[in-house]
């Protein structure tokens, strides 16, 4: 049955596009070829690089490929989606890779995989036969994941084994019981899960309407996983979690008004008033257009997507905050423009776009091709304030080493070039309407840091989260990180010469362990020796 969904899925998203392939090569610690892997790959499409794209995903697109004999592997996916990546063999497992595009060579290393066993909760807190959903978070990497679903029993469960790292598990039954649990985990770790389940804050709707919730916090979940249940109810039993839950709501044929709920807040009773959420927006413009609405609240990005005729429209459903409208027509041209929060009113005009052209060498002069461009905002004249909503873009070169990133709306922009190794380079450009700008980049190798981390006691520590800072300086950079080894060990390539400051941290029950040291980039090692950082004061008597 899930391979005929999963079939179904993959139809119905290639059906109606345009296909790349993705591949990449699974290895192990030594760096040998694992033949066999199972490698799971899921879609993340970027609603606003969806539209950026002019196309995008008829159906949550997810598929699973096995390596061949060289460890290597290959999948046609649609080309307008970056990618989650991750592989399984026996009990060892991989990092997850992040937003990976196709046309790019992914490499996936495997390593021992951390064991979660899944224990029966007190009896009470069931309800005979409960279903259970659990999700994971990445805390390193800020990303949340399905991990696994079943069905309450006496019996224990084990849950697909985790990388190393620092996680977040969210457990949650189908009628709203809740618990959540942070954790470490150490390469090899074993640990046993007893969830505390608490039960659900109930939400009283101002009149029976049809609820749309993310999967798995809906109260009916579907048999794909794939959309939420829909179904006309006056309240809603949310997951008690300290955290903005977007929230559906739709009363006969009225559009559909997202709400932004954070169920601890919720008093016994709490009512929502449906009519006095959202504001209408009236939208001029001569040519049909293909327009998408993003916004931030509390820290939470949403989109809306929609289709304009030429003329007058009324929107509804957008919140009193300013967003970012990014529109297009047929012609290709594109504007991004700040629509404010008091906003009644605008006039969407789309102008020619600027293109960045870029021919990647290595320090051979040789094309690079597992070097990617990155582009994003820094200053939008018509959308001042609001680049940060724009998304990151990310492109790969051909076999020439070249690479186009097209589509970008007139304003300051930031390139950047990367490539494992390698240092990085970057540039400020201005792009005017209709400009096109080329640039040959060749990049450098870089030097290493690498060295090894010991406990207190002088030991290896394995298992230890290691930061450096971005060799590049500038937004949407974040520290560089690596996980020791089992002896201990790390390495950090591709920076320019200099001296680097080096953190390692390890928590341990409710505290934690810190190590900091400053580091010559190039081929003597650094020794990191942990200490606690919070130690206990001595007792005064």
């Amino acid at each position: 049955m899930r391979a005929l969904l999963m079939m179904g899925l993959l139809v119905g998203a290639l059906g109606a596009q345009n296909t790349a392939q993705l591949r990449g090569r699974v290895v192990d610690g030594a760096g040998k070829a694992v033949p066999q892997a199972r490698v799971r790959i899921l879609a993340q499409p970027d609603p606003i690089l969806v539209a950026l794209e002019s196309r995008g995903l008829d159906a949550p697109f997810m598929i699973e490929v096995r390596t061949g004999k060289r460890g290597t592997f290959r999948a046609d996916v649609p080309q307008d989606s970056l990618y989650r990546l991750e592989t399984r063999f026996g009990d060892r497992v991989s990092r997850v890779r992040h937003a990976v595009r196709p046309g790019s060579l992914t490499h996936l290393s495997l390593m021992s995989g951390c064991r979660i066993i899944l224990r029966e909760a007190k009896r009470h807190d069931w309800d005979g036969g409960a279903q259970w959903h659990v999700l994971g978070f990445d805390r390193e990497r800020h990303e949340e994941f399905f991990l696994a679903a079943g069905r309450a029993s006496s019996d224990a469960t084990e849950l697909p084994r985790l990388a190393p790292g620092r996680y977040r598990l969210r457990f949650v039954t189908d009628e709203g019981r809740s618990w959540e649990h942070r954790l470490h985990l150490a390469p090899g770790a074993a640990i046993d899960l007893v969830p505390a389940l608490v039960p659900p804050k109930v939400l009283v709707l101002s009149q029976r309407a049809v609820v749309r919730m993310p999967f798995p916090f809906h109260q009916t979940p579907p048999a794909d996983r794939s959309q939420p249940a829909l179904r006309a109810i006056k309240e809603v039993r949310l997951p008690a979690f300290d955290l903005w839950l977007p929230l559906g709501i739709q009363v006969a044929k009225t559009p559909m008004r997202v709400y932004r709920i954070q169920p601890t807040k919720l008093n016994p009773g709490s009512r929502l008033e449906i009519a006095s959420v959202g504001r209408s927006i009236e939208v001029g413009n001569t040519t049909p257009l293909q327009v998408v609405f993003t916004w931030a609240e509390a820290g939470v990005r949403s989109s809306h997507s929609l289709r304009l005729l030429a003329g007058t429209s009324m929107l509804e459903n957008i919140p009193q905050v300013d967003a970012l409208a990014l529109c297009h027509d047929a012609s290709g041209r594109w504007q991004a423009i700040r629509v404010a929060a008091d906003a009644e009113s605008t006039t969407l005009a789309p102008d020619a776009v600027g293109v960045a052209k870029v021919t990647v060498r290595g320090a051979d002069g040789q094309p690079l091709r597992q070097a990617k461009l990155i582009a994003f905002p820094v200053d939008l004249p018509q959308a001042r304030g609001l680049e940060h909503l724009f998304p990151t873009l990310v492109r790969y070169p051909n076999r020439g080493g070249r690479v186009v990133i097209d589509a970008l709306p007139p304003g300051d922009w930031q390139l950047r070039v990367e490539a494992a190794w390698h240092v990085p380079f970057q540039e400020r450009v201005t792009l005017k309407a209709g400009e096109n700008i080329e640039r040959d980049v060749q990049l450098e190798r870089g030097f290493r840091v690498h060295g090894r981390v010991v406990g207190t006691d002088g030991e290896p520590a394995a298992g230890v989260l290691v930061t450096i800072p971005h060799p590049l300086v500038g937004d949407r950079t974040a520290p560089l990180d690596a996980i020791t080894h089992s002896d201990g060990t790390f390495i950090f390539g591709g920076l320019p010469e200099g001296v680097w400051l080096v953190e390692a941290r390890r928590r341990r029950g409710t505290g934690s362990e810190l190590a900091r040291a400053q580091a010559t980039a190039g081929p003597a090692p650094v020794i990191l020796k942990l200490v606690d950082e919070d130690p206990r004061k001595p007792h005064k008597f």
